[in-house]
């Protein structure tokens, strides 16, 4: 099962991301609804306010969660790997990235 925190390959047409599940565990156990998550991307700037680096405990360190870019899976299908989960401090970044970015503070 998808889970929030974890990270996944993502396969859409030709193309593969790494995206980080955000979406409550509570809807991401129903078949129905979609997963939301961000996409992992790197040579982001460490000055960039839009992302959140992972250190190097978490799946693909050196990398950085971006924040704007949210997306909505509806085929689970399409999540081809798990890379495990963020890190505790990783995750409480991008919760307070996501946030400060939707004026939620």
């Amino acid at each position: 099962m998808v889970k929030r925190g974890q990270v996944w390959t993502w396969v859409r047409g030709d193309d593969r991301h790494h995206v980080l599940v955000i979406s409550n565990d509570e809807y991401n156990a129903e078949p129905g609804v979609a997963v939301w998550a961000l996409i992992l991307v790197r040579g982001l700037p460490q000055s960039n306010p839009l992302g959140v680096h992972l250190c190097s405990d978490d799946p693909f360190g050196g990398a950085s969660v971006s924040i704007p870019a949210l997306v909505q899976i509806l085929d689970r299908g399409s999540l081809t790997e798990n890379h495990g989960y963020l890190a505790p401090g990783t995750m409480r970044a991008v919760e307070d990235a996501l946030r400060e970015f939707m004026d939620l503070v």
